[in-house]
């Protein structure tokens, strides 16, 4: 496989991930946001601390984009809640994870 080729991207259901359901949970709770609403296209990046990485912002709807650096400290405050969630769950966790396949690698390995 070279590094050109994505991936292939299969999304779940909704039917498949309420079936998930148990396996969900302890993936938010991991996260510590037992609560949070979770559907099949719901990813891990979205409980992450926004501003790690260098992003674009706009000021206005039709403002020109600035560039604005990450910030060190976000980064790696989110690198140490990925390795800790990952920890608790005994799977890896990536920020480009979707919740779904997260729960999917707990419940393979009997967890949960």
């Amino acid at each position: 496989m070279t590094d050109d080729v994505r991936p292939k991207v299969e999304l779940a259901s909704q039917r498949e991930r309420d079936a998930l359901d148990p396996w969900v949970a302890r993936v938010l709770l991991a996260f510590g946001r037992e609560n949070a609403l979770v559907t099949d296209e719901s990813m891990v990046s979205a409980f992450l601390e926004i501003g790690g990485r260098p992003h674009r912002v706009r000021r206005s709807r039709k403002g020109s984009w600035l560039e604005r650096p990450g910030d060190p400290a976000i980064l790696e405050q989110n690198r140490h809640l990925l390795a800790s969630v990952s920890a608790k769950l005994g799977v890896p966790v990536e920020e480009g994870d979707r919740i779904v396949d997260v729960a999917r690698r707990v419940r393979a390995c009997g967890l949960g």
